[in-house]
């Protein structure tokens, strides 16, 4: 926790010291223009990415299949769209890293690996007693029978 609070407590001031430096290199409206167009270009490319996810998502949960993408990928793409709405070149930089496909597979493979090494959370094996068919879904249509009451048999005949 204490990592994360330095990290929010310097960041603002390493992201002011590379608008500064790079302002001086190349001058103020190209950076300008460099922070603008790289929130555009990254907002853009959040909201395609984001939308590929979600229709993976339904597309895989309409096929009865659990989603490839995963959870962790789905979160990456979030974080990324939050990224680049902080202004800043590091910022942006890590936004539009994770929103590019190849590159958040890999930052996904290794959260997923650190998750696995700091938990304790495992696939769970199918058991015998549910069988594969424990995650397909079964639709049932029913009717409604209304039962007349046994009558007792005749003693007379």
């Amino acid at each position: 926790m204490a990592k994360l609070v330095l990290l929010f407590a310097l960041l603002p001031f390493v992201e002011l010291y590379l608008l500064i430096v790079i302002g001086g290199r190349i001058g103020l409206w190209p950076t300008v223009g460099l922070v603008v167009a790289t929130g555009v270009a990254g907002a853009l490319l959040a909201q395609h990415e984001g939308l590929r996810v979600v229709r993976s998502w339904r597309d895989a949960l309409a096929q009865g299949r659990l989603p490839e993408s995963g959870l962790v990928e789905g979160l990456l793409v979030l974080i990324g769209a939050v990224l680049l709405l902080v202004p800043g070149v590091l910022t942006d930089v890590a936004g539009v890293v994770l929103l590019v496909p190849p590159a958040r597979r890999l930052v996904a493979g290794r959260v997923q690996k650190r998750l696995a090494t700091r938990s304790n959370l495992r696939p769970t094996p199918r058991s015998a007693e549910h069988g594969p068919a424990c995650s397909q879904t079964i639709d049932v249509e029913g009717r409604t029978v209304e039962e007349k009451p046994v009558s007792p048999p005749d003693e007379k005949r």
